[in-house]
């Protein structure tokens, strides 16, 4: 059964993540969608909704994001999944959003808060903080 949620779990990231990088998705969506494409340990999902300004260091952002996602998976599998992730605060201003994610987990009582912070780039909203 769990093995069964866990592949609808991925294949629901993998669907959110397509969704929101070929959509105009509000900031909110786009931090939600980048939190689960981590909390699943897709790296390459993640990466997608990325502004890397400097193309030269797109193999660095990747590594980088590699070994978070599978730190960001272990603590998330160890406290049972995502039980539910609520915007709690959203500013946006011109180009710029920062995103107040609250973070439930399936095993655990606790929450957690993380802020995301977004930039506008051609239109489409990516995770990034523009200088």
């Amino acid at each position: 059964m769990k093995s069964r949620f866990a592949v609808f779990s991925v294949i629901f990231a993998l669907f959110s993540v397509f969704f929101v990088a070929c959509s105009n998705a509000e900031p909110k969506d786009v931090a939600i969608s980048f939190y689960k494409a981590m909390a699943n340990g897709d790296e390459k999902g993640a990466v997608k909704l990325i502004h890397i300004e400097d193309e030269s260091k797109r193999d660095e952002y990747e590594g980088k994001i590699a070994l978070t996602a599978g730190l960001v998976k272990d603590k998330v599998t160890k406290k049972g999944g995502i039980k539910d992730i609520e915007v709690t605060e959203e500013k946006i201003e011109g180009d710029k959003a920062e995103i107040t994610l609250k973070v439930s987990y399936n095993e655990s009582d606790k929450t957690e808060t993380r802020k995301v912070k977004l930039v506008r780039v051609n239109g489409t909203w990516m995770i990034g903080d523009s200088k």
